[in-house]
């Protein structure tokens, strides 16, 4: 229809810098596009060419115009922004050179009134100098003295600040002290006391719980500090000592359990034998202490009481290899020997010296109607236990035994003390000829089969006996133990030896 470019751009504007390189190509054979493919439609409609020429110009219009305006609507936001920018910088050089006249004018003005002062300034009278003079003088003293004024504050701020930071070194110390469980009522009457360090020292400060059970120290420095704690309930005693190492921070406020009155609860006591020593007919002697009552992990009642027959506070029981039944006895006996032994000295400075390699056989005997009770169930009161003794024991009977003595052969032993071992110098006949022997021995043999490690130290094995809880405590033997006994069994298969007859004795 038309295949002139030149007929289509002829409207067009001279080229713009910021025109992309294809925009006029494109919008050229866009038109032209347009434009042949209307021309076609006419045609096939019908019309001639003149006919469709005219009826596709009459529906478009000038084709160069609309390629003028389709050029005009892609470059009219470059044109736009252009011509913005350019109004802008018009209207900021325009006023830039208004603030440039202010300043000049405000400049001119006030050259002019310095003019002026400079011309009062010298026809001013004498008179009016030495008042000048004297304002300057009245000035510069009170200049000074707001300068001493200041120097003065700065050194009582510096003085506030050093007794600041000295406070600071300070940190408040309070403690509550309830009943049973935190929350609890208060307890009054508490006696605390604090002693800097942890050697003995004496004492720093002592305060006495009020009615709302609150023990206030005020004021302490950081480092290490005791604090010794006690009071009485129901005829019981309380104490406990605890370390406190103090750092730099807030106030340090802490809530003591106190414990309540003593109760006595059931305890299953067992031995858990190892399979080498099970169903052999063997007894443990397990010696108990109470340490004191924990209700909190970090503070530990220690107790004393007033009714000693009543609140044991050390038990010795005789454990059944093969039952469940315990013997509480009154001491964990005397150790005695039959054999022939080398005598060893328990003195302090030897006591970590190695017994004899064969210390030979060691007994210990039991006088069980008067000295101890079987039950199922061990009674003991609330608190923490430790196991401090052990022994692994075999029936060994001696010549004519009464019949509520029992004698046992020590086949090992491990104790966190020393016990010495016995050796009559003649044997007696019965238990009680020899109990009454051992209590006037000549001479003392110490360690004898105790292992040359603290065992129960090493490893220690506790209960905590508390109220609603089942109470079993399950004795562990340690291996060394078990393997000393296994080989005392082995070693030791003769019978004890008889007693010796005194002379004039029938045979």
């Amino acid at each position: 229809m038309i295949d002139d470019e030149s007929l289509l751009s002829s409207e067009l504007p001279p080229p713009h810098e910021e025109e992309p390189a294809e925009l006029r190509q494109d919008i050229l054979d866009e038109l032209a596009d347009h434009l042949a493919c209307s021309y076609r439609k006419e045609l096939l409609a019908g019309a001639d060419a003149a006919s469709a020429r005219q009826r596709v110009l009459e529906r478009f219009g000038d084709p160069a115009n609309v390629a003028a305006r389709l050029w005009f609507d892609a470059m009219k936001g470059k044109i736009m922004s252009q011509r913005i920018l350019t109004v802008l910088n018009l209207v900021f050089l325009v006023a830039l050179v208004g603030v440039l006249g202010v300043i000049v004018f405000q400049m001119k003005r006030s050259q002019a009134q310095l003019y002026r002062s400079q011309a009062e300034l010298q026809i001013a009278s004498g008179e009016s100098r030495r008042a000048v003079q004297a304002l300057i003088d009245k000035n510069q003293t009170a200049q000074e003295t707001l300068l001493a004024e200041f120097k003065a504050a700065i050194h009582a701020n510096q003085a506030q600040q050093s007794a600041n930071a000295r406070n600071s070194d300070w940190i408040p110390l309070k403690l509550k002290f309830t009943k049973g469980r935190l929350g609890g009522p208060p307890v009054v009457g508490v006696y605390a006391a604090l002693f800097r360090g942890i050697n003995e020292v004496p004492v720093e400060k002592q305060r006495e719980s009020d009615a709302g059970g609150v023990v206030d120290f005020g004021v302490i420095q950081p480092g290490d500090w005791r604090l010794e704690l006690a009071y009485s309930n129901d005829g019981t005693t309380w104490n406990q000592r605890h370390f406190l190492n103090v750092a730099l921070g807030g106030p340090i406020e802490k809530t003591i359990i106190c414990p309540e009155a003593i109760r006595i609860q059931p305890v299953e006591i067992q031995v858990q034998w190892p399979p080498n020593l099970a169903k052999r007919g063997l007894m443990a002697m397990a010696n108990l202490v109470y340490v004191g009552t924990n209700l909190q992990p970090e503070f530990r009642w220690n107790s004393q009481f007033s009714n000693q027959d009543q609140f044991k506070t050390i038990h010795v029981f005789l454990l059944n290899g093969d039952a469940r039944q315990i013997t509480d006895l009154d001491s964990p006996g005397i150790l005695w020997t039959l054999d022939s032994l080398i005598p060893f000295d328990a003195s302090s400075s030897r006591k970590h010296e190695k017994p004899p390699e064969n210390p030979g056989r060691v007994f210990v005997s039991y006088d069980l109607e008067h000295s101890g009770k079987a039950m199922e169930r061990a009674e003991l009161i609330e608190g923490h236990y430790r196991l401090v003794e052990l022994e692994i024991l075999r029936p060994a009977p001696i010549s004519n035994p009464t019949q509520s003595a029992r004698s046992f052969e020590v086949l090992a032993r491990t104790s966190e003390f020393l016990r010495p071992i016995h050796q009559p110098p003649v044997i007696p006949a019965n238990h009680a000829d020899l109990q009454k022997e051992i209590s006037n021995l000549p001479h003392t043999l110490t360690r004898g089969l105790t292992l040359q490690r603290n065992l129960l130290g090493q490893n220690p094995q506790e209960m905590i006996v508390a109220p609603g809880q089942p109470n079993i405590w399950q004795i562990k033997i340690p291996p060394e133990l078990a393997e000393a006994a296994e080989k005392a069994l082995k070693s030791g298969t003769e019978e004890p030896p008889k007693p010796s007859e005194e002379p004039g004795q029938k045979k």
